[in-house]
C-alpha cells in the first residue's frame, strides 16, 4: 500500500466515527425524548386516573341508587298477582275453546249422521207408542221447519239446518279443489 492509499484509508475512518459519532448523538436524544414523553405520560395518567376513579365512583353510586329504586318500584307481590291472572284467564280461554272445539265437533257428527239427535229419537219412541202423529201431519202448535219436527229434509241435526249452512258446507267442498293465486292470499 502506498502511502496515499493508508492517508485515504485513515481519512475513511475518520469520516465513519465522525458519521457514527452523529448517529450516537442523535439516538441519545430521540431515547432522552422518548423517556421524557414517557414521564409525561405517567405523570398525566397518575392525575387522570384520581379523576377516571371519582367518574367510575359515581357511576357505580348512580346504578346503585338506580338498581335500588327500581327495585322499590316493582312489586313481586304484585307480579305475583298478576301472573296468576294470567293463568286463570289463559285457562278459562283455554275451557272457552275446548267448549268451542267440542260444540263445533258435535255439530259436524251430527251434520255426518244425518242429524240424529236425542230429540228424534225421544220423537221416534213417542211414535212407535203412538204419541205422535204421522209423519205427513204437523202436530198442534208446531210449523214445519221447527226443531224437533221433522218435515222433508229439513229433519237434520237438532230438527232443521239452515239452507245458508248447508250452502256454506257445499262452498267449502267446491273450495278445496280451486287453486289459490298469490294475489288471493295477499290482497
Amino acid at each position: 500500500m502506498s502511502e496515499e492509499e493508508i492517508r485515504e484509508l485513515i481519512m475513511m475512518i475518520s469520516d465513519l466515527r465522525a458519521k457514527d459519532q452523529e448517529k450516537f448523538e442523535v439516538h441519545i436524544k430521540l431515547m432522552n425524548n422518548v423517556v421524557d414523553y414517557i414521564r409525561e405520560f405517567a405523570s398525566s395518567m397518575k392525575s387522570k386516573w384520581g379523576d377516571i376513579q371519582e367518574e367510575l365512583d359515581r357511576l357505580k353510586n348512580t346504578i346503585t341508587q338506580s338498581l335500588e329504586s327500581l327495585l322499590a318500584s316493582i312489586n313481586p307481590d304484585g307480579i305475583r298477582e298478576t301472573t296468576k291472572s294470567l293463568d286463570n284467564i289463559m285457562n278459562s280461554m283455554q275451557k272457552s275453546m275446548q267448549r268451542m272445539n267440542l260444540d263445533s265437533i258435535m255439530q259436524q257428527i251430527r251434520y255426518m249422521t244425518g242429524g240424529v239427535s236425542t230429540q228424534l229419537l225421544a220423537e221416534l219412541d213417542a211414535k212407535e207408542q203412538g204419541l205422535i202423529a204421522p209423519p205427513g201431519t204437523t202436530p198442534a202448535g208446531s210449523q214445519p221447519g221447527q226443531p224437533g219436527v221433522p218435515s222433508g229434509a229439513e229433519g237434520e241435526a237438532y230438527g232443521h239446518v239452515p239452507e245458508e249452512y248447508k250452502k256454506k258446507q257445499e262452498e267449502k267442498k267446491k273450495g278445496h279443489d280451486k287453486l289459490l293465486k298469490p294475489s288471493d292470499l295477499f290482497g
